[in-house]
């Protein structure tokens, strides 16, 4: 299983869904893709993921987390 498949995975198994992350973050279910596949990084979107699956971003992807900025923490895709 890929790192994405276990990220919606671990959603569903909490009762949550990327269309459920992207309404909590104001942010397009398409962008909670990218992150998820770490195409694009979101702060936003990495902290909750993190807080509905229970684990902190650095755990999840494997590198520090994004400082929030007057975007979100929202950069554009690669």
């Amino acid at each position: 299983m890929d790192h994405h498949e276990w990220i919606k995975g671990a959603l569903r198994l909490r009762g949550s869904s990327f269309a459920d992350v992207a309404r909590r973050t104001g942010v397009t279910a398409a962008a909670v893709y990218y992150v998820s596949k770490g195409k694009s990084r979101s702060s936003r979107v990495e902290t909750a993921i993190a807080e509905i699956i229970g684990y902190s971003p650095a755990e999840i992807w494997g590198y520090a987390p994004l400082a929030p900025s007057n975007n979100g923490g929202a950069m554009p895709p690669r």
